[in-house]
């Protein structure tokens, strides 16, 4: 090395420990290789059928239970038509931005409470029953629960009367798809 210049040495030096640190990098950054893709799941084969008890029924769409008829339908929706308008005037009367919690005082919002809790037990009894007319059921009993934001004296008046529109508007679907 007697006839090398200094710096060249260095140099050789700076470029063996520059090559030493890339090949270090790049072993030590390496990413693992891939997992394998998860296994299919293996799904256990259909339970043999009981040599005692009967087979479970299919689910099909049973005729209408007593009481939940299409003649109940329209019986429950004048209900709702006459708890609408009572609802209606109450919620027009109203304050604008709503009143305080101790409004549901005044026997005028009891006897529409009690009529809301007797819709409710009344079309929550005929909802999804596997019936063919589930679909109606389901629409009485959310304009029940629309008659429930309508009689509400703690909402403001415009939400109230909105909710007395979707309510009758429920109710006119339901009748609509009687026909």
């Amino acid at each position: 090395m007697k006839g090398r210049d200094p710096r060249a040495i260095v140099g050789i030096a700076v470029m063996a420990a520059a090559i030493v640190v890339a090949v270090l990098v790049v072993v030590i950054t390496s990413r693992p290789a891939p997992p394998l893709p998860p296994k299919a799941p293996v799904f256990p084969k259909p339970p043999e059928m009981h040599p005692v008890l009967p087979p479970p029924e299919d689910p099909v769409a049973h005729p209408p239970q007593a009481f939940c008829e299409a003649r109940d339908i329209a019986l429950v929706s004048i209900s709702l038509r006459n708890a609408h308008r009572a609802a209606l005037a109450a919620a027009k009367q109203g304050d604008r931005k709503g009143a305080p919690a101790g409004c549901h005082a005044s026997d005028e919002d009891r006897e529409l409470s009690q009529a809301f809790d007797n819709l409710t037990k009344r079309t929550g009894a005929c909802v999804a029953r596997d019936s063919e007319l589930d679909s109606q059921w389901a629409q009485l009993d959310s304009s029940v629960l629309a008659l429930g934001r309508c009689i509400d004296c703690t909402h403001p008046r415009d939400d109230r009367v909105t909710g007395c529109q979707h309510m009758i508007d429920l109710v006119d679907a339901a009748e609509k798809s009687m026909r």
